[in-house]
């Protein structure tokens, strides 16, 4: 049996993508992200322009959430020297809240960015490329290409052990994600009963093509409609389809 993954943690916001991109950021979220409190309407019209112009910076917890999560990327694809380097730089990066989404592939792109830190593409495992450029960035070539940014779902099913070992290297997704079809409905439902989740719970919400090795799969990014995270997160999961595509 293949791992579940299922998490709320570093999970997105609960919006659909069709509606998020109407609706303006909530006001006291907007203001408790840029971390600016108890202040009336008129002290607010007071405020320097940069206090919303900077980035709005996560809370310690989700950073160091997302720091780890990246790193377990980097020594799953990296020697263990140059893993130790790249490592340390994303330890010490700062970590913001990105910007609205705008297209449907953004949507499920990291809720978090790395502001202030690049790292250059370099060639890593299975002669895959890596680079960070607020999202980390993972490819079957180096450099990557620009839709070829990962979230903390995918990391964590293409760095599992029994996936590795699936297919012999780190998975790479290769190009945007994009919607679940009607006409990939039944593939999607095979490959949840596969993992030994239940259809009637866990639905596909985006897929995504991933190759390694010459092996083809697609990814579907699934919910688990029945629970959620303590403050209302999706509980989510990446699925790598059951057969080569």
């Amino acid at each position: 049996m293949l791992d579940i993954l299922l998490s709320d943690e570093l999970s997105h916001p609960t919006p659909s993508p069709e509606t998020e991109k109407n609706q303006p950021i909530k006001r006291r979220q907007f203001l408790q992200r840029a971390g600016v409190t108890g202040l009336t309407l008129a002290g607010l019209a007071l405020l320097p322009k940069e206090v919303f112009a900077g980035p709005a910076y996560a809370e310690p917890g989700e950073a160091g959430l997302w720091r780890d999560r990246v790193t377990g990327l980097v020594y799953g694809i990296f020697d263990d020297c140059r893993a130790q380097r790249i490592s340390s730089i994303i330890s010490n990066a700062r970590v913001a809240y990105r910007p609205d989404s705008v297209y449907f592939h953004d949507y499920y792109s990291a809720p978090l960015v790395f502001v202030g830190t690049t790292i250059s593409p370099e060639e890593v495992i299975c002669g895959n490329g890596f680079e960070l450029n607020r999202f980390p960035f993972y490819d079957i070539q180096c450099p990557c290409r620009g839709a070829n940014d990962l979230n903390a779902f995918e990391i964590r099913r293409i760095t599992n052990e029994k996936e590795v070992n699936r297919f012999g290297c780190v998975m790479a997704p290769h190009g945007a994600r994009r919607p679940v079809e009607l006409n990939d409905h039944s593939d999607a439902y095979q490959t949840i009963s596969r993992y030994g989740l239940s259809p009637n719970r866990v639905k596909p919400v985006a897929k995504r093509f991933y190759t390694g090795n010459g092996r083809g799969r697609i990814g579907y990014q699934v919910v688990d409609t029945a629970q959620t995270g303590p403050k209302g997160e999706p509980v989510m999961d990446v699925l790598l389809n059951w057969r080569d595509v």
